[in-house]
């Protein structure tokens, strides 16, 4: 840049991913990586890749209690938490089968205007959003992750003021995380404009 007091910083080089031939540890398969749709957005997924702001939404991350994961694993409310014997939630790196995990539930808020409607038949508005978790360690390994598709349909000839009145589109997941530092990517996917909204949780 040819401007007096003007310094310009940026990245000297960077990692290309070679998608075809790259192989992720066996048993460990986000289903991110398996929709087509998902391709062009690996990247926004990444560990530190800076955030997609295409779709802004709010979300709020919880550990279980005690008492709520006690009981699900057959434990009384007074002792700790442990999934032993409980289905596991999320694809979970098989290097750590038998840790100690932790149930966290991350619960979105989209407003709906931020969505794009597909036209359907008989005056019908359809929508599909993926909403995804990617969680990674201090070095960058991909330890466990958890993909879910949301559809609603907005009816009748009066779409725009429906839009407005639609009150904003909700989801809860959980995911069961191991002990230790971690960096929890999450990402909502508007399947019709292909648009993208990330963010990492430390």
């Amino acid at each position: 840049m040819d401007r007096p007091g003007v310094t310009v910083v940026f990245r000297k080089g960077y990692y290309s991913d070679n998608l075809a031939k790259d192989k992720l540890p066996p048993g460990l398969t986000l289903t991110m990586t398996r929709r087509r749709v998902w391709r062009q957005h690996e990247g926004p997924m990444s560990r530190g890749f800076p955030t997609s702001q295409d779709i802004l939404f709010n979300v709020a991350s919880r550990q279980q209690s005690s008492a709520q994961a006690g009981r699900s694993a057959g434990r009384g409310p007074g002792e700790q938490p442990s999934l032993a014997g409980v289905k596991v939630l999320g694809t979970l790196n098989p290097s750590l089968q038998g840790r100690r995990l932790v149930r966290y539930a991350f619960d979105y808020v989209v407003p709906a205007q931020q969505i794009v409607f597909a036209n359907g038949p008989n005056q019908t508005h359809k929508a599909a959003l993926d909403f995804d978790i990617a969680v990674y360690d201090t070095n960058d390994k991909l330890l466990t992750g958890l993909s879910q598709i949301v559809r609603t349909t907005l009816n009748g000839s009066t779409y725009q003021q429906d839009l407005n009145d639609k009150a904003p589109i909700r989801l809860s997941q959980q995911i069961d995380l191991p002990p230790g530092q971690l960096f929890v990517r999450v990402g909502v996917l508007d399947r019709t404009s292909n648009k993208v909204g990330t963010l990492e949780l430390p």
